[in-house]
């Protein structure tokens, strides 16, 4: 080992690597329990838990590579996407955990509470944020909880020779809808639905992860916008709090120069933040907001990507290439 890495940090945990080990802390006093308990009742692979001392779990590399990553082609085969479909589906019959899953209750008002500052505060057209806000409504009919990973991001999938070798960040696993997980798996991906659903079966209700493929979209969108990523920057590494005022903790009311007007992240305005060059609202912005959100009134029936944009939204926390074991 010749350094430790910082793979993720912000104001809720930070993930170290030290050569084939990953140490997560985490303030939330429940989080990564859940996480351990979660890894110890799926039945699929998980990362091997080497300890766990409050504020502090580290879990051992997992083979392989991710099976994609969010705003880009996945290069995963379609035999991967079915791998993986299979492994979900053995996760959703396994026997549920015993502690209760999220309320919709909690998630409609989390839906409802995002909508209305995405309607105050205007990073996206106010017609785009209603018109999938109904739709994401379809996400909170009550449905069969079965085990789910509850943040199954396409990052968090690892595969290799067309097997699935762990599934990471179990930090939200638990009772819920199984559609969610489809869903989150598929978001920016629509495409590759029709591979994963080859593993796990076609008894889906579509509908119902375009409503999570909305919602979650929607749900996402200001944090996004307050770690710096911009709703139409063609590049959102390049918007300012992507590189100056989002690395550092403290919060400030004070608008920041590079995010029309929104809270910058850093208490006083860094040097290190230079102002954003003009806005360029292109569907074809490698991170933008809009090109997820349905543009056109969902027809249930249809093929699974007739009504978006089709790029991802939901930013991955980690560097997937950072969370493989090297096989060198």
């Amino acid at each position: 080992m010749d350094e430790v890495e910082v793979v993720v940090a912000h104001d809720e945990r930070a993930t170290l690597r030290a050569g084939e080990v990953f140490v997560k802390i985490d303030g939330h006093p429940t989080r990564l329990a859940t996480e351990v308990r979660a890894m110890h009742l799926a039945p699929i692979p998980t990362p091997e838990v080497l300890w766990h001392e409050p504020p502090a779990l580290a879990l051992s590399a997992v083979p392989g590579a991710a099976l994609g990553v969010l705003g880009a082609p996945s290069e995963a085969s379609p035999a991967a996407w079915a791998a993986a479909g299979r492994m979900i589906r053995r996760l959703h019959e396994a026997p549920l955990p015993p502690w209760p899953g999220r309320p919709l209750a909690d998630v409609e008002a989390e839906l409802e509470k995002e909508c209305e500052w995405l309607l105050a505060h205007s990073p996206l057209p106010s017609e785009l944020v209603v018109r999938n806000r109904e739709i994401a409504r379809g996400a909170l009919e009550p449905r069969p909880p079965v085990f789910i990973h509850g943040d199954l991001q396409i990052t968090h999938v690892f595969v290799e020779d067309d097997e699935v070798t762990g599934i990471i960040d179990w930090s939200e696993g638990g009772p819920g809808d199984a559609m969610s997980d489809l869903a989150i798996l598929t978001l920016g991906h629509e495409e590759r639905l029709e591979d994963l659903l080859a593993g796990y079966g076609t008894d889906v209700d579509r509908g119902a992860i375009r409503a999570w493929w909305s919602l979650r979209s929607l749900t996402a969108a200001r944090w996004l916008l307050e770690h710096g990523f911009d709703p139409d920057a063609p590049d959102a590494s390049s918007t300012c709090c992507a590189r100056g005022c989002g690395s550092r903790r403290e919060r400030s009311d004070r608008p920041c120069p590079g995010r029309a007007g929104l809270p910058c992240r850093s208490a006083e305005l860094s040097p290190r933040c230079p102002p954003r060059r003009p806005a360029r609202r292109c569907a074809h912005s490698r991170h933008g907001l809009r090109r997820l959100l349905v543009d056109t009134v969902v027809d249930p029936r249809g093929p699974p990507c007739r009504a978006t944009r089709g790029t991802a939204v939901d930013l991955p926390r980690a560097r997937p290439e950072q969370w493989h074991r090297s096989r060198e």
